[in-house]
């Protein structure tokens, strides 16, 4: 189910907050019935994509549930060092088989010559999101950082339909303790408002902007070689802002969603294209997950406490890590590691003393960006270089052309992007505005120009990963 859906927006979400709604205003004497309302609703939103992995999900709440039990309970710290590392394992484990078995055969018949054939497994639906949530609170579980036991509140938590899918990437700490609030269990029409300005926010960079734009991306990364260098940049720029109103605008919508049942989840983006240096772009593009990678790989590994060649390889391993997250394939290696080695940069640049003028690192740092995205999002390798190539000029050939440069609707539909990744206050900015007559207008006009549209509606690029 999509959140861009019909079946969704007008059956799904009513239904669903009606019932909350109901059991919280006229049965307030049941209080964990609205958490397993949302616990049951969180499922079958799931299970409507294809009901056979919803066991898949489950089968990995109970798991984690109960390896995180054994490691709340005071054991010798060996023998919970022995459950911290086979519930991790197991995690990593299922991650790979469903995530990467078909790549590393695919890599071992280009590499070696054989032909084993692919098992062609589907890839379901958040496995990589709600695997790294639990790996986070089975760590935490070991630490003694995990005060909430109860099953309930740790199922939602897992599979709490506005972020199960494609994030943000949630603490349980974030929320566990939500779940409990008397808050929660009751109507708060400021709350409603907010979350849909922001679910229609959301809502109307998918379907009004990043949707408009998927065609010359598809057109483009489907014939390269038809590109002149002017085609070539402006297709860049077109994914750039794709990937980013499109992933922004699920991880808006999901926080509507969150907000609208009393729930707060983090936001994901702080305005990415404005980064003036490569740290600052990853304190501001997909928070969660920079957070995650931070606090249970990079800090793990050692972080700052190293030597410089140490943190170096460090930071290297962790974006490495973070590319192949994104996907099965090394193209999301090679943009993890030209990440990894950006940022290692950065850090050699500011340890000689050295400054550099804000306009000159913000456009550098977008250059190298937009670049990295051409690997995030070309099909393959000789794709990537097909157009990186075109974009410098080194190409040798010039193809038909796809007329990109001089299409005055891409022109002006990559501008207005670029406008509203640059100049609309932050998804952070947005939760603390107080939605009021000129907002419920705005939006009111939105909701209905999307409406129109949704007959067009797409999956979100982050589904995939």
């Amino acid at each position: 189910m999509l959140f861009n859906s019909p079946v969704f927006i007008f059956l799904f979400l009513p239904l669903t907050w009606v019932s909350f709604a109901i059991l919280v205003r006229w049965i307030p004497g049941r209080k964990r019935w609205p958490i397993g309302l949302l616990l049951f609703s969180s499922l079958v939103f799931y299970g409507w994509w294809d009901y056979r992995y919803l066991a898949l999900l489950l089968g990995s709440i109970v798991f984690n549930y109960g390896v995180g039990l054994l490691l709340s309970k005071p054991k010798p710290k060996r023998v919970l060092q022995w459950i911290l590392g086979f519930g991790v394992g197991i995690n990593v484990f299922l991650l790979g088989i469903f995530k990467y078995l078909d790549f590393a055969i695919e890599s071992l018949n280009a590499f070696s010559g054989t032909e084993i054939e692919p098992v062609g497994i589907v890839l379901p639906l958040a496995i990589s999101f709600f695997t790294f949530q639990q790996i986070a609170y089975l760590v935490d579980c070991y630490s003694g950082r995990v005060k909430d036991s109860s099953f309930v509140n740790y199922a939602l938590f897992v599979s709490f339909f506005p972020q199960l899918i494609a994030g943000p990437i949630v603490h349980h700490g974030e929320v566990l303790p939500q779940f409990n609030d008397p808050a929660t269990r009751r109507i708060d029409w400021d709350n409603v408002a907010c979350g849909v300005f922001l679910f229609v926010l959301g809502l109307a960079k998918k379907v009004l902007l990043a949707d408009q734009l998927s065609p010359f991306v598809q057109a483009g990364y489907g014939s390269p070689g038809a590109l002149t260098a002017g085609d070539a940049w402006m297709l860049s720029l077109t994914y750039s802002m794709q990937l980013f109103l499109d992933f922004c605008g699920y991880s808006e919508m999901a926080i509507g969603l969150a907000r609208m049942f009393n729930i707060r989840i983090p936001v994901n983006f702080l305005n990415p294209y404005r980064a003036v240096n490569l740290q600052d772009f990853w304190r501001r593009w997909h928070v969660t997950l920079s957070v995650f990678l931070r606090d249970y790989l990079y800090i793990p590994l050692g972080g700052n406490r190293s030597g410089s060649i140490r943190v170096g390889l460090n930071v290297m391993l962790t974006f490495a890590i973070g590319g192949i997250w994104h996907g099965a394939g090394w193209n999301f290696l090679l943009w993890g590691l030209l990440h990894g080695f950006g940022q290692v940069l950065v850090r050699v640049w500011r340890g000689a003393g050295r400054r550099m003028p804000l306009m000159a690192g913000w456009v550098l740092t977008f250059l190298f960006v937009n670049a990295g995205w051409v690997f995030f999002r070309a099909p393959d390798f000789g794709s990537a270089w097909t157009v990186l190539a075109k974009m410098l000029g080194v190409s040798g050939e010039s193809g038909p052309g796809l007329g990109y440069i001089t299409n005055p609707f891409l022109i002006g539909l990559v501008g207005v992007s670029a406008w509203v990744s640059l100049f609309l206050p932050s998804t952070r900015r947005l939760v603390e505005m107080r939605p009021g007559v000129i907002h419920a207008v705005v939006i009111v006009v939105l909701f209905v120009a999307c409406v129109m549209r949704l007959q067009d509606h797409s999956e979100f690029i982050y589904f995939r990963f």
